[in-house]
């Protein structure tokens, strides 16, 4: 769970919960529209966002220390394959959350 950047999507504060996928000194590729981290496969990124937003792709190459590449499973997700959330500071960390059922 962490708190998101400042993104037009979500003007008031959400905390986002995702998946840590990528960490310091893995590599995030794109090629097209799918992305990738460690040559795996993570899912397909979207040029427009539900509502219409334009979605920018996220950044790509080895991930910086201190930084976490995240997603969800949800072709919808609005997480690191999008400029507008990028990689995550661990400062914006604020715990970690686990399934229920």
């Amino acid at each position: 769970a962490f708190n998101p950047p400042a993104n037009p999507l979500y003007k008031n504060s959400r905390i986002f919960i995702k998946i840590v996928k990528g960490i310091s000194g893995d590599t995030v590729s794109c090629r097209g529209l799918q992305y990738y981290v460690n040559d795996q496969f993570v899912g397909l990124a979207k040029t427009l966002s539900s509502k219409g937003y334009i979605l920018n792709p996220g950044p790509t190459g080895v991930i910086p220390r201190d930084k976490y590449f995240v997603y969800a499973q949800n072709p919808n997700s609005f997480d690191s394959r999008y400029q507008e959330v990028g990689w995550i500071h661990r400062s914006r960390v604020i715990g970690r959350a686990y399934p229920l059922f």
